[in-house]
């Protein structure tokens, strides 16, 4: 009876120990974090690069939501601007752009203005390409990359990155 209780007793205790010692997610090192920071860096400098081909998809794969949201809003602006012009001129700019006027006028969407928008993005950025990473600045789920555009001028340019779903994006800015 005393070993039956005792044996109780142990199964109680050891069934409510694993609630007490509830498991603590790990926390990555900082130079762990940092390391993620570069790659989505390196990723970064692949995508802008692939614009020159016209391809777009991996850039806007990296981009965080607040520039998500920035092309949106320059997207709306520009579908009204473009619907305040006269046919004729609509037709010349969409040629220009490679699309139709009704592309424009109607559909284009946040990704479709950054498509158009792609030479002027690689402009903008094009000094990232070739960038080496001076150091990464971590706040919590923000991170600055310092790089350094080339070797003739030392100066240290950031780019900003937030973790969105797990992952870190890029904030830029849509021309």
């Amino acid at each position: 009876m005393i070993v039956r209780r005792a044996c109780c007793w142990l199964l109680v205790g050891l069934s409510l120990a694993p609630a007490g010692c509830a498991t603590t997610k790990k926390q990555k090192s900082r130079e762990a974090v940092e390391a993620e920071v570069t790659e989505s860096f390196v990723r970064l400098q692949a995508a802008i690069d692939e614009l020159r081909k016209g391809e777009t998809e991996n850039l806007w794969d990296l981009l965080a939501e607040r520039s998500v949201d920035e092309a949106t809003k320059k997207a709306k602006a520009f579908r009204a601007d473009f619907a305040k012009r006269d046919k004729e001129e609509q037709e010349e700019i969409a040629q220009e752009l490679g699309a139709t006027a009704d592309e424009i006028r109607d559909k284009l969407s946040p990704y479709g203005y950054f498509r158009i928008q792609r030479n002027k993005i690689y402009e903008r950025y094009l000094m990232v390409v070739a960038a080496e990473v001076d150091h990464v600045k971590l706040a919590g789920d923000e991170a600055t990359v310092y790089y350094v555009a080339d070797e003739t001028n030392r100066d240290k340019k950031p780019i900003d990155f937030v973790r969105e779903d797990g992952r870190w994006r890029a904030i830029l800015s849509i021309p």
